[in-house]
């Protein structure tokens, strides 16, 4: 019986680590996907616009994401 229970005990941690893991990695790929939107976004506003306060406002944008990014990677 507790052969049985240790395996079951292995067993939910064994899921629940592939369940943090599945989250992180969807966490990964939505920030990759909103820096490269914020990328794309600030080329057009500083190059193409040429427009001085849209790209300050993105550069602003970006490091708060960058510091939002840290803070999470703190805990």
């Amino acid at each position: 019986m507790q052969l049985l229970k240790a395996a079951t005990t292995a067993i939910h941690g064994l899921l629940f680590s592939k369940e943090i893991r599945s989250t992180e990695e969807c966490l990964q790929r939505n920030d990759r996907q909103s820096y490269f939107s914020l990328t794309r976004q600030l080329v057009k506003a500083q190059f193409v616009l040429a427009d001085g306060q849209l790209t300050a406002r993105l550069w602003q944008e970006a490091d708060d994401s960058y510091l939002s990014l840290v803070d999470r990677l703190d805990q």
